[in-house]
């Protein structure tokens, strides 16, 4: 009986780690992205574009259906979209929603044909992983360098609706800086008029 409860203790931290090491990498990776935003980008370039091929492929050697292999690129059509103004994301905007849609649809599409043909839960896994998880996650992870790259890094104008998001937390943080700034500015004034009053009575 106890080593029956001690196996449930041991289970749940066993699965508390694998939690703790999960989030840790995708802080580590959001920090990441926050850092080298131009090399993540070509990155996820380079992941659409493995998407597309591997779906190709599968077209052409796998007996897949066709509107699930179709839906698949039009998806990656999209991504391709909102890639464009990455890391910037407006999530009012068209392109977003879209992005949002195909990537519950090609859930929809892919948990349709898998429940209802056998396959190897490895090769499950294959086509989720690269046809469908690939490009979606890198986009999840990259939200919060939204917020977080400077406003130089733009080079369109149609960048500036997004940028306003941001720009409001970040004139927030610089008036509450400089608000800082000025009050120990202040201080420092007082101090040293303090210093030379002292000086000239000591005189």
């Amino acid at each position: 009986m106890f080593l029956y409860l001690l196996s449930w203790i041991t289970a749940v931290f066993h699965i508390s780690l694998v939690v703790f090491a999960i989030t840790s990498s995708l802080y580590y990776l959001a920090e990441l992205i926050e850092e080298y935003t131009a090399i993540t980008k070509r990155i996820t370039k380079y992941c659409i574009l493995l998407s597309v091929i591997t779906l190709v492929l599968l077209w052409i050697f796998e007996d897949l259906p066709n509107l699930m292999i179709i839906f698949a690129l039009l998806s990656n059509f999209v991504y391709l979209l909102q890639l464009a103004s990455f890391p910037f994301f407006q999530f009012s905007s068209p392109v977003f929603l879209a992005t949002v849609v195909s990537v519950i649809l090609n859930h929809y599409f892919a948990f349709n044909h898998f429940a209802t043909t056998y396959y190897p839960f490895s090769e499950i896994m294959a086509y989720f992983t690269v046809c469908v998880w690939l490009v979606p996650f890198i986009f999840f992870i990259s939200l919060s360098a939204n917020d977080s790259v400077l406003p130089t890094t733009m080079s369109n104008s149609e960048y500036s609706p997004l940028y306003g998001r941001g720009i409001v937390f970040k004139s927030i943080y610089l008036l509450y800086h400089l608000h800082n700034d000025a009050y120990t500015q202040s201080h420092i004034n007082t101090y040293c008029q303090c210093i030379s009053r002292l000086s000239s009575e000591l005189r």
